[in-house]
């Protein structure tokens, strides 16, 4: 029986660094890609002028230390499995080079 009141976690792949995700991205581009780093007093700094980095601090965590999720319940519940995170880059690579093209 479900409750209300309970965490449900989407579907989520397996996790990756933010370097095997430039590797993965470079690989399926064929280019090299140079992940650049954003430290929080640059962050902070720059929230003073952009909102949306402000707001960013807020989920800082997620990036300064392992955050995992764990989506067993949806999955048993639902069926539902995450998409896998090459075909992500592939399809994210593709609208992204449709914009540019309008």
């Amino acid at each position: 029986m479900r409750r209300l009141g309970e965490v449900w976690h989407l579907p989520v792949s397996p996790a990756l660094t933010g370097a095997e995700w430039s590797e993965r991205t470079a690989a399926i581009t064929g280019r090299e890609v140079k992940p650049s780093t954003v430290t929080r007093p640059m962050l902070v700094g720059l929230g003073i002028f952009m909102p949306l980095l402000r707001e960013l601090r807020e989920t800082l965590y997620q990036w300064e230390r392992p955050w995992l999720v764990d989506d067993t319940k949806f999955r048993a519940a639902f069926g539902a499995k995450a998409s896998d995170a090459d075909e992500g880059i592939r399809r994210t690579l593709e609208w992204f080079e449709g914009l540019r093209s309008s």
